[in-house]
């Protein structure tokens, strides 16, 4: 497959684009991202499902942690994900195992979902 056939797709973030490599039959989906430039979340956010992230480039600072290029990062179901900084934006790849849309908590979208 050609990745660069595929088109990017929008999020709720307006500094997150995706581009899907393969969606899974339970809903789960192995993805491209690109976090732009100057991308803040001022609070954390809870996920009901896990992720798996490779970074190939930038950075983020996820917390009190550096995600930097060649990182491996492991986000478990219903934990609490520390806030997202990055200045020069960063990108790579994520698996996801279940339905991405089912965010429990989000700074960006200040509601609870059941």
């Amino acid at each position: 497959m050609d990745s660069k056939l595929l088109s990017w797709h929008n999020t709720e973030k307006v500094t997150i684009k995706k581009k899907f490599l393969r969606q899974h039959n339970n809903g789960g989906e192995t993805l491209m991202f690109a976090t732009l430039p100057h991308h803040i979340t001022h609070d954390g956010m809870i996920y009901s499902y896990n992720e798996e992230a490779y970074i190939l480039g930038g950075y983020c600072d996820l917390g009190n942690y550096l995600l930097a290029k060649d990182h491996f990062c492991y986000c478990p179901s219903y934990n609490i994900i520390p806030r997202e900084r990055t200045i020069d934006g960063f990108f790579g790849f994520a698996r996801i195992d279940r339905d991405s849309s089912q965010t429990i908590y989000s700074s960006h979208k200040r509601i609870f979902v059941k």
